[in-house]
Protein backbone atom coordinates (compact mmCIF):
# COMPACT_ATOMS: atom_id res chain seq x y z
CA UNK A 1 0.00 0.00 0.00
CA UNK A 2 1.60 3.24 -1.12
CA UNK A 3 -1.06 5.64 0.22
CA UNK A 4 -4.63 5.78 1.50
CA UNK A 5 -6.72 8.76 0.42
CA UNK A 6 -10.06 7.72 1.95
CA UNK A 7 -10.88 8.31 5.61
CA UNK A 8 -13.73 6.84 7.70
CA UNK A 9 -16.87 8.93 7.38
CA UNK A 10 -15.74 10.61 4.16
CA UNK A 11 -18.35 11.08 1.45
CA UNK A 12 -16.84 10.01 -1.86
CA UNK A 13 -18.06 10.37 -5.41
CA UNK A 14 -17.68 8.02 -8.36
CA UNK A 15 -14.11 8.28 -9.66
CA UNK A 16 -12.56 9.60 -6.43
CA UNK A 17 -9.17 8.12 -5.53
CA UNK A 18 -9.45 5.72 -2.58
CA UNK A 19 -5.93 4.32 -2.33
CA UNK A 20 -2.74 3.73 -4.28
CA UNK A 21 -1.02 0.37 -4.47
CA UNK A 22 2.57 -0.22 -5.49
CA UNK A 23 3.91 -3.33 -7.20
CA UNK A 24 7.19 -3.76 -9.07
CA UNK A 25 7.95 -0.01 -8.67
CA UNK A 26 4.70 0.96 -10.43
CA UNK A 27 1.85 2.75 -8.65
CA UNK A 28 -1.81 2.11 -9.47
CA UNK A 29 -4.72 4.16 -8.16
CA UNK A 30 -7.91 2.47 -6.98
CA UNK A 31 -10.98 4.64 -7.58
CA UNK A 32 -14.57 4.53 -6.31
CA UNK A 33 -17.09 2.90 -8.64
CA UNK A 34 -20.05 4.87 -7.23
CA UNK A 35 -20.97 7.59 -4.73
CA UNK A 36 -20.75 6.31 -1.14
CA UNK A 37 -19.69 6.99 2.44
CA UNK A 38 -16.56 5.26 3.75
CA UNK A 39 -17.46 3.10 6.76
CA UNK A 40 -13.95 1.97 7.71
CA UNK A 41 -10.40 1.74 6.38
CA UNK A 42 -8.64 -1.55 7.15
CA UNK A 43 -5.28 -0.83 5.51
CA UNK A 44 -2.37 1.52 6.15
CA UNK A 45 0.49 2.74 3.98
CA UNK A 46 3.37 0.30 4.00
CA UNK A 47 1.21 -2.56 5.27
Amino acid sequence: MASVAATPGAKIKSGDLLLTIEAMKMETGIHAEKDATVKAVHVAPGG
